[in-house]
């Protein structure tokens, strides 16, 4: 199902859903050797649903570009890990032309 979301999120667009999908799985492997743990399936799993609700929110509610989503998840993942808040809209709010998002 996880992965269903995801295709529908890239229209289709195979070379997009695997550049995002491999930058998923190394932000989760970057997350779990930040903690000094061993991977579980259901940590695994956990944090792969923190990341798709992200990148969800910030592709449709803030109109994101790819580039910025993927750069952005690992900070947004880690503080949504160590329970502090992160707000998108606090982010940058600057428009960058190769970023394919218009921020206001």
């Amino acid at each position: 199902m996880a992965g269903e979301l995801l295709e529908l999120m890239m229209d289709g667009d195979k070379e997009l859903l695997g550049k995002v999908t491999r930058r998923i799985m190394r932000v989760i492997e970057g997350s779990f050797a930040d903690d000094k743990s061993r991977p579980t399936r259901s940590e695994v799993r956990r944090r792969f649903v923190i990341l798709e609700t992200l990148l969800r929110e910030l592709r449709s509610e803030h109109g994101w570009g790819m580039e910025r989503i993927l750069d952005t998840l690992p900070l947004a993942l880690r503080s949504r890990l160590d329970g502090i808040p992160w707000d998108p809209s606090e982010q940058r709010k600057m428009w960058v032309p190769q970023d394919g998002a218009v921020i206001g």
